[in-house]
């Protein structure tokens, strides 16, 4: 069977993709400083800097992950089906 993916309203009634998940971190001061920095000098959005770097740090470590990662995948599909 096939599932059609619905938008899903969030707590404040915007629509999200039901797969992306909302998540906070909280940062040290000299952290935000300097994402801010970057933000300033380049325009980049510090969700999209943190979004680029947890990427990257996921990259670095795949091979330890990955095997992981592809268990749980199947196991929210067999879930779906």
């Amino acid at each position: 069977m096939r599932h059609i993916k619905a938008l899903t309203k969030d707590h404040q009634g915007r629509l999200r993709d039901p797969i992306t998940k909302h998540v906070s971190f909280r940062f040290e001061p000299g952290v935000i400083a300097a994402l801010d920095a970057i933000k300033r000098r380049d325009g980049i959005p510090v969700s999209e800097q943190v979004r680029r770097a947890v990427d990257a740090w996921i990259a670095l470590h795949a091979r330890a992950v990955e095997d992981e990662v592809r268990a749980i995948l199947l196991r929210n599909k067999r879930r779906r089906a």
